[in-house]
């Protein structure tokens, strides 16, 4: 194999283990951008890489350390396969529960075995017991506040709101908040209560759509116009339900048809939103397959912090690996 002029090429010399070499350039990268230089992008030369002096540890230990770095990264490798199967699993958990629903006995309608309680529509295949419906007949949409109005000489009060950026696939995240200022008169209007649903108006394809629940953990809070309020009926719809119909590839699919695009960017309005139509099992039902999505969620959540540890666990071994703040004793590592 071979490598043009805008790759340098590291051949381990006698000494020197390439696994532990691999993990040294790894372990130095944030010296190596430092050095970089360039307007478009960062680059180094073989004279700045020169310029990096790390001693190294005999070969036996350089050999040992590779191998306890590679049982690390198989570790993560398998907590990030964990990942992506709960992920998979849920993906495909989401499609079953929202369009067979679960039975009186507590499980996966099967329309194989009992067809007469399913009903075939435009839409798909669904419960007979489920209705069909639009947001605006069973969920009040609200717009935001606009942000950059001239306020000048009005009464005004400075409060949290939600920006696209809060508004994340399945979750809210308040970690980065900002404020705004508003009219005395008019901030009533814009207030997030428990339980609405969160969905921002577009931009990148893959933000169209994207929302999840607001769970009331700042108060009073406020949304920008570039984010709907879906209020459900609590007495016919399940927030988390209808959270996760949009987020499904059925809702999806819909906001992306009916969307005004452009060459990268994707918006829908307060009108198509009312239009969308979907199935509504009865609320029970509901709260039954928001239940076992949480869970599903939650079996997700829990494999990515399996990852992070890994990942922290990898990095705290290079720290003091790699630098000899702790050896390895070769005489119980060598083979």
């Amino acid at each position: 194999r071979t490598t043009n002029q805008s790759c340098e090429s590291f051949v381990p010399k006698a000494g020197t283990d390439p696994e532990f070499l691999y993990y040294w350039m790894g372990f130095l990268r944030p010296i190596f951008l430092r050095l970089g230089a360039g307007t478009t992008f960062l680059s180094v030369t073989k004279d700045d890489i020169g310029k990096v002096r790390h001693s190294f540890p005999p070969l036996a230990e350089q050999r040992a350390i590779a191998g306890i770095l590679d049982a690390a990264d198989d570790a993560i490798a398998r907590a990030r396969a964990a990942a992506e199967a709960a992920r998979r699993a849920k993906r495909g958990l989401v499609q079953a529960l929202l369009t067979r629903g679960i039975g009186a006995n507590g499980r996966l309608r099967d329309p194989a075995r009992h067809p007469q309680e399913f009903v075939a529509t435009p839409q798909g295949t669904y419960p007979r017991s489920w209705e069909l419906v639009r947001t605006r007949s069973i969920a009040e949409v609200g717009s935001g506040v606009t942000l950059g109005k001239d306020l000048t000489g009005i009464k005004t009060v400075e409060l949290p709101y939600l920006r696209v950026a809060n508004v994340q696939d399945g979750y809210i995240d308040t970690t980065e908040m900002k404020t705004v200022r508003v009219p005395e008169t008019d901030f009533a209007q814009y207030l997030l209560q428990p339980s609405d649903v969160l969905m921002t108006e577009g931009g990148d394809f893959d933000k169209l759509g994207r929302g999840g629940v607001w769970d009331g953990r700042i108060a009073p809070c406020l949304h920008q116009n570039h984010v709907f309020r879906v209020r459900p009926d609590p007495q016919r719809l399940d927030p988390h339900y209808l959270g996760a119909v949009i987020a499904s590839e059925f809702g999806k699919r819909y906001f992306m048809r009916i969307a005004k695009r452009t060459t990268n960017l994707a918006s829908i309005n307060k009108t198509q939103l009312n239009a969308f139509a979907f199935f509504v099992p009865p609320l029970a039902e509901q709260q039954c397959i928001a239940e076992l999505l949480a869970a599903a969620e939650e079996r997700i959540r829990a494999t990515e912090r399996c990852v992070a540890a890994h990942e922290r666990l990898k990095r705290g071994l290079m720290q003091v690996l790699l630098t000899g703040r702790v050896r390895v004793p070769v005489a119980a590592t060598a083979s």
